[in-house]
């Protein structure tokens, strides 16, 4: 049986204090979820929506409960800067993974772009696509922010040469990156 719960039905931090509960409690450490309480952690991070100094404060608890940040975590934490607008921090998020050793994921990557992207700062943009380049494996999704952000900048050479990649490793090409 599904139970829906009214999201506004609870304040942030009383999900907060029930996860807290839910951590501490030896009784509750049976289910899936709080053998790995970075799923928690994440989700509170993502609950925040825009409010960002919540976000990196929970993000900051984690070590309190001997839980490390995965990338999953600072995906969360990216989004929640774009939300707010706080495109710089977001950007930061990338060095803050590597001084830690945590690997951006393509998703990491695409959040940080489209954080410069929707800003306009395609200089920026374009210098996050250097430093960022074989790290790690592509997704569609990232081939066609790399697309979007050479066409926008006038580079269409380099936006071509990205597509062109993308067909030769067999991504997926949809219909996003033909537009």
């Amino acid at each position: 049986k599904v139970i829906r719960v009214d999201p506004d039905a609870f304040e942030f931090k009383d999900l907060y204090n029930y996860v807290e509960k839910m951590i501490t409690n030896p009784d509750m450490t049976h289910t899936k979820t709080l053998q790995n309480p970075q799923i928690l952690f994440n989700a509170l991070i993502g609950a925040t929506r825009k409010d960002w100094e919540t976000a990196r404060s929970v993000m900051e608890d984690m070590t309190k409960y001997s839980v490390s940040p995965d990338a999953v975590t600072f995906d969360a934490l990216i989004n929640v800067y774009v939300r707010a607008g706080q495109w710089a921090k977001a950007r930061k998020v990338l060095r803050e993974m590597q001084a830690i050793n945590v690997t951006p994921n393509a998703l990491t990557f695409s959040n940080v772009i489209n954080a410069c992207v929707s800003r306009g700062q395609w200089a920026r943009t374009l210098k996050e696509l250097e430093r960022s380049r074989g790290a790690y494996r592509f997704n569609f999704l990232a081939y066609n922010v790399l697309m979007a952000a050479y066409s926008n900048a006038g580079m269409l050479d380099d936006a071509i040469e990205i597509y062109e990649k993308m067909v030769e490793v067999t991504a997926p090409v949809n219909v996003v990156a033909y537009a």
